[in-house]
């Protein structure tokens, strides 16, 4: 959200600051990630996975995260 809206009361706002204030704020919590842009070489990365046909199972990579 903007420096100016950080300081406003909620009587301050028109209504519908606060519903965007409020849809803003909903959307971080249930993606945190949204509006974040990934490296290019990490998106290549994931672009590639994705026409890969070779896949792992969940346990597999926890293993391979684990070390």
């Amino acid at each position: 959200m903007e420096t100016v809206m950080e300081n406003r009361k909620v009587a301050d706002m028109t209504l519908r600051e606060l519903r965007d204030f409020i849809i803003q704020t909903i959307s971080e919590f249930a993606d945190p990630d949204a509006g974040l842009v990934l490296r290019p070489g990490v998106e290549k990365e994931l672009r590639d996975s994705l026409l890969s046909e070779s896949r792992i199972s969940a346990e597999e990579a926890g293993i391979r995260i684990e070390g």
